[in-house]
């Protein structure tokens, strides 16, 4: 979808078209945003985004990355330094501080972090067993348990240390779900399945709580 050039614009029309078609919500809003972040400051700027915030439709509305659309267009108001951004109401910008502290998701990356010591203990029992045990023929299924472990780990250690938060939950359930896959698959062609699926259970956890946390963390406002 084209935005209008800067001559002319009108932000509102975005959420009009939004509220009007749910099939085109997530493109009208992708319009929006596109549009709020390619503002320069100028007072036509500022006051096309005083009217949009004038819209009481624009509080409840989010795009398809989870960003509150007001928030967004605070932040637009707030780029334009002075004096436009000294316009802002209070509430606005705790608004705006309350969406950008939801997007660093500290509390969920902390769930996350706890959660990575399962596969991590996985990981390690499996390396000292390979260390303190003479080969046999499960030593070929501990080392693949091993490796697999070690890739949820990093994965989870992605996501808590991405500034963008919600990719990085993204990215560590791909690959908790992709691990446990390829450890239920081998369990089943060639290493014993009992001992797959008990050590995939971590790997599961992690897939399932890192989707979970994808879903509810937005994307940065800035983002």
């Amino acid at each position: 979808m084209v935005t209008q050039g800067q001559q002319g614009r009108t932000l509102r029309k975005w959420v009009d078209r939004a509220l009007a078609d749910e099939v085109e919500r997530d493109d009208a809003l992708d319009a929006l945003r596109t549009d709020l972040k390619s503002l320069r400051s100028g007072e036509h700027c500022a006051h096309e985004i005083h009217e949009l915030l004038a819209d009481r439709r624009l509080d409840a509305l989010r795009d398809r990355h989870g960003r509150n659309m007001r928030a967004l267009a605070v932040a637009a108001l707030v780029r334009m330094g002075y004096p436009w951004a000294l316009r802002v109401a209070p509430e606005d910008l705790e608004l705006l501080r309350v969406e950008q502290s939801s997007a660093k998701a500290s509390m969920l990356r902390g769930v996350n972090a706890v959660l990575a010591l399962g596969p991590m203990l996985v990981m390690a029992l499996g390396a000292a067993s390979l260390v303190l045990f003479p080969p046999n023929l499960l030593t070929g299924a501990v080392l693949l348990v091993v490796f697999c472990s070690a890739a949820v780990v990093v994965g989870m250690l992605g996501a808590i240390l991405r500034r963008h938060a919600r990719r990085g939950f993204q990215s560590a359930s791909l690959i908790g779900c992709i691990v446990c896959l390829v450890m239920w698959f081998l369990g089943m062609m060639f290493a014993p399945l009992d001992l797959m699926v008990v050590c995939s259970l971590p790997a599961a956890i992690c897939a399932l709580v890192a989707g979970a946390s994808s879903v509810v963390t937005p994307s940065p406002i800035d983002a």
